[in-house]
């Protein structure tokens, strides 16, 4: 079966919306949008309320390796800083708890 080109997750400009759950979970909700720079947020709504094919559709298309190694490091250094912010963090409570003891 061939795709469909109209604006879902078949599209690269689609971008699906999550919800972050009680639970600390992300969870995808079944609506997104199409982020197209050149498409009209009028227009964008009327095709993806109606089913309508888009013209500037184009197929998602996968990471290359050189882009997938890239966001793994990127990845790593945010995870490196998250940790640095925490680490901080705990060091201030610690000073705050010890001033409080006085």
């Amino acid at each position: 079966m061939a795709e469909e080109k109209c604006c879902d997750k078949n599209c690269m400009y689609y971008y699906t919306h999550y919800i972050l759950c009680h639970t600390g979970e992300y969870k995808h909700l079944y609506e997104g949008h199409c982020a197209h720079p050149k498409i009209s947020e009028q227009t964008k709504r009327k095709r993806m309320a109606s089913g309508l094919p888009c013209p500037q559709w184009e197929p998602r298309r996968t990471l290359a390796p050189k882009q997938r190694l890239r966001a793994q490091i990127l990845l790593g250094k945010m995870c490196r800083q998250l940790e640095e912010i925490v680490r901080m963090l705990e060091s201030a409570e610690e000073a705050e708890g010890r001033q409080d003891q006085k």
